[in-house]
């Protein structure tokens, strides 16, 4: 079977040209590796048992009477929405396998192979369908009706939907898929991060009420793979993802839409590297279909082609609650006294806030720029910093799994007990702790060749906010913390359930 349709080797000829790379450096960069997994049969009631099922004085349900694990299975089998497989009809009946292959002998049940669809609609989490289809505004209607007359006459449009916050993007994005789902064309709308894709995947599934693909790396090789499957045979019609699903084989493709165009993130710095902004451009010219470049804050780039007339500029100046955007206070560190600081990295005005907020029973989202615990570590005599030796860069200290770690080439190491340039052993490192003080881990004569940290990360932030507020309950999310598959959906959800400050 082909891995992606036909009409996909012109995307990859003119990427290879474009950005000078091979050809099959290209397609093994867009193509995910092929996983050959063994997929779960599901367990439904054969149309034949239905009716003996029904006459309590039928030979099947006289057998039953002697078998309660079986009845149970079949219980559940008739009151469980949708076939579960083996394993989850096991645990739902309160039995073992055998139970299910005897009632497959009796003719009872039967093994079916899920669809690429069913497969992905089990993965991921059902949300439950939403009928709230909210009105537009003026804005938002002229801008879907330009969107729209592009999808009616399958043209390659490119539009710069510019929109503040709040005004309804994502609405738009929904009336248009829709609206392409109609004319039995397919849907791709790529977001510039991972953390970004379960929130938005929600909303999509909750809306449309049918199976999504989602295309990222953090879902895991073998669904990834069956997700490229089921959009490749046309079994799912609409993909959400990160930068790589720019080259989902989706047959047909009748809307490309990149949310947040100006990120930098759409951007593959390392192995092939390509601009999946520039690249989405390229495909929703070939494939003939308007793409959407959406943003409240476009780039340059994106700016000039809509003042050159090479893109078609939409705007949607009001939020659709007309509420005012938030007011921002810019507060600059370096006017306060470290002695009037709270910790090292909250400033005064942040703690008020804060404080403010988990009084009234709020919640509040705190963004930092660095991951990690301490930027660097610093030598108190010679100002040198612990450097990668693969990069010249200097290494982040991770305080929960006690490593160096550079954020460039992944190489990470325990942190030295003293400065490698000095190189006295004899001296030990000094540690500075939340408060900002200097705590020396053993007694030395001096400081020479001893290490400080400096700087701070996502860690050190948790750990100063957990002593100014004991009470909250904070979650962190960064790299560190996301790598199980689940993790960005369990983080957000805590959020938004009210389980986590």
């Amino acid at each position: 079977h082909p891995v992606f349709p036909a009409e996909q080797l012109d995307l990859f000829r003119w990427m290879a040209d474009y950005y000078g790379a091979s050809l099959p450096d290209v397609i093994a960069s867009a193509v995910p590796r092929r996983s050959d997994v063994r997929v779960k049969n599901l367990v439904q009631l054969k149309n034949d048992a239905l009716e003996e099922l029904s006459d309590p004085q039928s030979p099947l349900c006289k057998s039953l009477q002697r078998s309660p694990a079986q009845q149970r299975v079949i219980d559940v089998l008739r009151s469980t929405a949708g076939a579960p497989d083996s394993a989850e009809l096991c645990r739902l009946a309160e039995t073992s396998a055998s139970s299910i292959q005897a009632l497959a002998k009796k003719g009872v049940v039967e093994f079916v192979q899920p669809s690429m669809a069913e497969i992905l609609t089990r993965a991921h989490a059902r949300q439950t369908p939403s009928s709230n289809r909210p009105g537009l505004t003026p804005s938002q209607k002229s801008c879907f009706d330009a969107i729209q007359g592009a999808i009616s006459a399958e043209r390659f449009e490119p539009f710069l939907l510019l929109g503040v916050t709040g005004s309804g993007k994502t609405e738009v994005y929904l009336r248009a898929i829709e609206e392409t789902l109609r004319a039995g064309k397919t849907a791709l709308v790529i977001v510039p991060e991972i953390a970004l894709t379960p929130q938005l995947f929600d909303q999509f599934q909750s809306r449309l009420d049918l199976p999504l693909a989602l295309l990222h790396s953090q879902v895991g090789e073998t669904l990834r793979w069956q997700s490229w499957q089921a959009v490749l045979s046309g079994e799912v019609r609409v993909a959400v993802g990160a930068r790589s699903a720019v080259f989902a084989p989706m047959p047909n493709l009748g809307l490309l839409i990149v949310d947040e165009e100006h990120e930098t993130s759409y951007k593959q710095s390392d192995g092939l590297r390509y601009h999946a902004r520039d690249v989405a451009l390229k495909r929703a010219e070939l494939s003939g279909c308007p793409l959407v470049l959406g943003s409240a804050t476009p780039s340059f780039e994106s700016l000039l082609a809509a003042a050159q007339k090479r893109y078609r500029l939409l705007e949607m100046p009001e939020r659709v609650t007309a509420r005012p955007l938030p007011e921002i206070e810019v507060v600059n560190l370096s006017e306060i006294k470290r002695k009037d600081m709270p910790s090292e990295n909250i400033s005064p005005a942040l703690a008020e806030a804060l404080h403010k907020t988990l009084t009234k029973k709020g919640q509040a989202v705190i963004l930092y720029n660095r991951r990690g615990f301490s930027s660097f570590l610093q030598c108190n005599s010679c100002g040198e910093a612990v450097q990668c030796p693969n990069c010249s860069v200097s290494m982040t200290f991770h305080k929960r799994s006690n490593r160096l770690v550079c954020h460039y080439c992944d190489r990470n190491e325990a942190p030295p007990s003293h400065c490698r340039y000095c190189r006295d052993p004899k001296r030990t490192a000094v540690e500075i702790g939340v408060d900002g003080t200097a705590i020396k881990t053993e007694k030395a004569r001096d400081k020479v060749g001893s290490l400080s940290h400096r700087g701070g990360g996502t860690e050190r932030v948790v750990d100063e906010l957990q002593l100014l507020f004991p009470e909250a309950r904070i979650v962190r999310m960064d790299r560190d913390t996301v790598t199980r598959k689940d993790a960005y959906r369990e983080i957000l959800g805590a959020m938004r359930s009210g389980e986590a400050d």
